[in-house]
């Protein structure tokens, strides 16, 4: 059975890329999820294949 929450992705990513989209001036939860839907399709591929930014395994 999949987990009904989604994707869980560490702590640390989560953290790393609200910090980044807030110093770009994005002040709320809204202003950061579109500051991650703007970022190209190069630099969401470079956060995405950080090890850091990769979900933990599922477990069987």
């Amino acid at each position: 059975m999949p987990d009904p929450r989604g994707v869980r992705y560490p702590f640390t990513s989560v953290l790393a890329i609200a910090v980044c989209a807030v110093m770009t001036t994005a002040a709320t939860f809204a202003a950061i999820a579109d500051w991650i839907d703007d970022l190209d399709a190069q630099r969401r591929d470079i956060a995405e294949s950080h090890p850091t930014c990769q979900p933990p395994p599922t477990p069987s």
